[in-house]
C-alpha cells in the first residue's frame, strides 16, 4: 500500500504533500449521511458480485496473484461502485498476529488498508481508463475501524463488500488527474471499517525524472541491527519484525527500521523508497513497544484501531530511519491509547502522526450480535441543563434569558424557521446569526447593554467555563468499553464544534457523531433520524435516543425508536441500566 508515493511539487500538477489520516474523524459520518438514497442501489448490485476468483493483478499493482484480495466489482452509476473482497484466514504477513488475551484473533487492520488500497487503484484503472503504468499519489486519507468483533478470523475466509463513492474530481489541462474516494467495508451488511482518501496520478516518465537520482542506489546492510522480540511487537514470525535496536532514554523511545527488500510479502515489486505501508507497520510496532513501556500493556492485549499519519517527504532506502515516541505524550481515553509518533531520517522528520491502539475486551465479543445503537443528545444531556447555561450566559453578558430567547426567536421567525434552525442548519454562519441577534436586541430591548456580549462569536463565550456532564460522559465511555454501539445525535453549529467536542472529549470513543449543521437537517425532523439510522446501518427499532426534549423523543418514537427523556443523571442511568440489562 502507498507504493509509489511521498512528497514533491512539480509544474503543471498538484501540490501533493502526503497526508494519510487514519482516525475516528466525524467527517466520515458526514459523507455517509449524504448517500442515504444509495443504500438500496448498492444492495441491488451486491448480488451480482462474485467471490470465485481474483481480479487481474495488474490493476492493483501486484506481481503475485495470491496478494490480490479483490474478487469482483460492479459500477452502480457514474460515481458509485461496489467491490467484493475475500479476506484470507491466513497470510504470512497481514495475519501474522498472535491470539489475543481474550482468546480471539481478528483480521489485521493493515489487511483492511491493503484492501482499500487495491480498491482505489482498481477503480481508477478499470472505470476511469488511467494507464496501467501511471504512478499514483495518495494525497490524504481517513480510516477507522467501526466494529472489530465482526472482523474475527473464523474457519472460512471472510467475504466482504466495499461500497465506493467518487467525489471531488480534479483535472489537469482538462484531463482527469485525481479525486476523492469514500469507501466503506461491510461484513454481513454491517459497516466494519471506513476510509476516505484523496488520490492523484501522473505519467510514468514524469515520475522517473523526479526520482532518477534514487535509482540503482545500493541497499543498506541491516545485519548488525538487533530486531525487536516478535511477541513484543505483536508478530509471530521473526521476518515480520520491521524494527530493531530499540532504545529508551529520557522518556524517548527510538527504534530503527529494518527494511528487507528481499521479503516478497512486504516488497511485492521493486520500489525506489520505503513505502507508506511499511512505515505504518513500523510505527505500529514501535507504538506497541511504547505502550508496554508506558503502562505495561503487552502486545497481545492490543490491536491497531486507527492511525493518523502525515508523510512529509520520501523515506529513502539509502539512509537509516528511526521511529521516535515521546512516552510522556501518550494519552489514554477509555480503551483507546493514543501514541504520537514520528519517523526520523537524516535529522528530518519525514513522517509524523498518531497510532491509536485499542485494549481488547472480551465483553465486546459477548455483544457481537448486539446491533442496537444508543444515540445521546449533547445539549442538556452531555452538557449542563440548558437553563443553567442561559443563567451562566447572563452572568457573562448581562443579557436576561427571556430577552436573549426572544431575540433568537425573532431572528428565526423572520426566516420562517424554528428558533435555532438558522444557525444549527448552517443556513447562517455564526457571524451572520450573531449580527442579526445584536440588531434584534437593539430593536426589541434598546435599554439592554449588549457590549459585554460577543454575539458574533457566540459559541466561544457561551462555552467558556462550561464543563461536561461527567456522569453521562463516563456512561458513554463505559458502554462503549462494554461493547455497546454509541453515538452523539446533536442539533449544533459549525463554529461551535471545537468547543463542545473538546469539552466532552468523546470523539475517539463514540462510533458516530451526527450533527445537524453537517446535513442542514435537525431534530425533531424525521429525516434527521433516518440519516442517523443510515449512518449506523441499523433499523429504527434498533435505535435508542437519550434526549432532554420531549418533542425530540416523541418524533423518534413515531419512527419506531425507543427513547429515554433525560430528566437527571440518576433517572437516566437507572433507565439505561434497565434497558441494557434487559437486552442481556
Amino acid at each position: 500500500m502507498f507504493d509509489e508515493h511521498r512528497t514533491f511539487i512539480f509544474n503543471d500538477t498538484f501540490d501533493v504533500h502526503r497526508t494519510y489520516h487514519y482516525s475516528q474523524n466525524v467527517s466520515l459520518t458526514t459523507h455517509a449521511m449524504e448517500n442515504v438514497h444509495m443504500d438500496s442501489v448498492y444492495q441491488s448490485q451486491e448480488n451480482k458480485l462474485s467471490f470465485d476468483g481474483s481480479i487481474d493483478r495488474r490493476y492493483v499493482h501486484r506481481q503475485a496473484i495470491n496478494e490480490v484480495f479483490i474478487t469482483d466489482s460492479q459500477q452502480v452509476d457514474s460515481n458509485h461502485f461496489i467491490f467484493s473482497a475475500m479476506l484470507p484466514k491466513s497470510h504470512m504477513y497481514f495475519n501474522d498476529l498472535p491470539e489475543l488475551t481474550d482468546g480471539h484473533r481478528c483480521y489485521d487492520a493493515m489487511l483492511l488498508l491493503e484492501v482499500f488500497r487495491q480498491t482505489s487503484i482498481y477503480v481508477t484503472h478499470k472505470y476511469y481508463d488511467v494507464p496501467l503504468n501511471a504512478k499514483f499519489i495518495f494525497n490524504n486519507a481517513e480510516f477507522k475501524i467501526l466494529n472489530y468483533p465482526l472482523l474475527e478470523i473464523m474457519q472460512q475466509p471472510l467475504h466482504s463488500v466495499i461500497q465506493v463513492k467518487i467525489t471531488n474530481l480534479k483535472y489537469r489541462k482538462k484531463i482527469l488527474a485525481g479525486y476523492t474516494l469514500e469507501m466503506t467495508l461491510l461484513i454481513n451488511n454491517i459497516a466494519c471499517a471506513q476510509k476516505i482518501m484523496g488520490i492523484g496520478w501522473m505519467d510514468d516518465t514524469v515520475w522517473k525524472k523526479l526520482r532518477a537520482k534514487n535509482e540503482n542506489l545500493p541497499p543498506l546492510n541491516y545485519n548488525n541491527i538487533k530486531p525487536a522480540q516478535c511477541t513484543s511487537v505483536g508478530r509471530i514470525f521473526p521476518r515480520n519484525v520491521v524494527i530493531g535496536d530499540v532504545q529508551i532514554k529520557d522518556s524517548m523511545l527510538s527504534a530503527t527500521l529494518i527494511v528487507d527488500q528481499s521479503y516478497s510479502s512486504i516488497f511485492d515489486h521493486p520500489l525506489d523508497h520505503i513505502p507508506g505501508m511499511f512505515i505504518i507497520e513500523a510505527c505500529r510496532q514501535a507504538a506497541l513497544l511504547a505502550v508496554n513501556s508506558y503502562k505495561g500493556t503487552p502486545a497481545n492485549q492490543l490491536i491497531l484501531y486507527n492511525c493518523n499519519m502525515s508523510f512529509q517527504q520520501f523515506c529513502e532506502l539509502s539512509s537509516t530511519a528511526q521511529c521516535i515516541v515521546d512516552l510522556h505524550e501518550i494519552t489514554v481515553t477509555g480503551t483507546l491509547i493514543n501514541v504520537p509518533i514520528s519517523v526520523l531520517q537524516n535529522g528530518t522528520k519525514n513522517t509524523i502522526g498518531t497510532i491509536i491502539l485499542k485494549v481488547v475486551n472480551d465483553a465486546e465479543y459477548e455483544h457481537k450480535e448486539k446491533t442496537d445503537f444508543y444515540w445521546f443528545d449533547f445539549g442538556g444531556v452531555l452538557s449542563p441543563p440548558i437553563s443553567s447555561l442561559f443563567d451562566l450566559y447572563y452572568e457573562k453578558t448581562g443579557i436576561p434569558t427571556d430577552q436573549l430567547q426572544a431575540a433568537m426567536k425573532s431572528v428565526a421567525d423572520d426566516m420562517n424557521l424554528p428558533t435555532l434552525a438558522p444557525v444549527e442548519n448552517a443556513i447562517l454562519t455564526e457571524l451572520e446569526w450573531g449580527s442579526r441577534l445584536r440588531e434584534t436586541m437593539a430593536r426589541l430591548f434598546p435599554e439592554t447593554d449588549t457590549r459585554r456580549a460577543q454575539l458574533e462569536h457566540f459559541g466561544q463565550q457561551w462555552f467558556a467555563h462550561v464543563t461536561a456532564n461527567a456522569a453521562m460522559v463516563k456512561q458513554i465511555t463505559d458502554m462503549r468499553n462494554a461493547g455497546y454501539r454509541v453515538g452523539i445525535l446533536t442539533n449544533n453549529v459549525v463554529e461551535w464544534r471545537p468547543y463542545w467536542q473538546s469539552m466532552v472529549g468523546l470523539n475517539d470513543v463514540v462510533e458516530h457523531i451526527v450533527d445537524s449543521c453537517d446535513v442542514r437537517c435537525r431534530k425533531p425532523d424525521p429525516s434527521f433520524f433516518a440519516l442517523a439510522e443510515q449512518v449506523a446501518g441499523v433499523t429504527p427499532e434498533q435505535c435508542v435516543l437519550i434526549d432532554d426534549l420531549v418533542e425530540n423523543c416523541l418524533a423518534a418514537e413515531k419512527r419506531g425508536w425507543r427513547t429515554i427523556q433525560f430528566l437527571n443523571n440518576e433517572d437516566c442511568l437507572n433507565k439505561l441500566h434497565t434497558l441494557t440489562y434487559g437486552e442481556e
